[in-house]
């Protein structure tokens, strides 16, 4: 049996850079404002989040996957910075920060509309699986107008839409 050299073997490094997680950390403590709040989010001192942004220390897996997890990027970006950031720019994953704040807004906007149209209509939602099913079809809707423009008013949409649910 012949014995391979390190020399035998391919190694890939391309693009490695020592700094590049520690940029990677940099770029994460500007989402959040400071590396206290970084460290606040994900459970770790500020001190370490300092090492880490300053190269002094790198996290070890259990912390990278800590890390990608209480702030929504990927553990392949994080740990290679390959990949993209967050899941949804791969088109699957949670959404960003924003994206939370213009949907939950969206959907106070059309449970507000729901409210009032459902008392002027006199009708009442009671069920657990009505109220359920309104807030899927809300959400569904949110996530499709945009597509599905119609030339029926907005409020006509919704009284067809609480009358499906019914």
């Amino acid at each position: 049996m012949t014995q391979k050299k390190k020399s035998d073997y391919e190694v890939i490094l391309e693009g490695a850079n020592s700094d590049a997680f520690s940029e990677r950390i940099k770029e994460l403590i500007g989402d959040f404002n400071s590396a206290a709040n970084l460290a606040r989010a994900c459970g770790f001192s500020e001190a370490v989040v300092r090492k880490w942004r300053d190269g002094k220390s790198e996290p070890s897996r259990e912390k990278l996957v800590a890390i990608a997890l209480n702030t929504g990027v990927t553990l392949e970006w994080l740990a290679t910075g390959y990949g993209p950031k967050h899941p949804q720019e791969s088109g699957e994953g949670r959404l960003t920060s924003a994206q939370y704040d213009s949907l939950l807004d969206d959907i106070k906007l059309v449970v507000t509309e729901l409210e009032t149209l459902l008392k002027e209509q006199g009708m009442e939602i009671t069920t657990p699986e009505s109220k359920a099913k309104l807030v899927a079809m809300t959400v569904d809707y949110i996530h499709t107008r945009d597509k599905n423009r119609s030339e029926e008013p907005v409020s006509a949409q919704i009284i067809r839409f609480i009358k499906n649910v019914s």
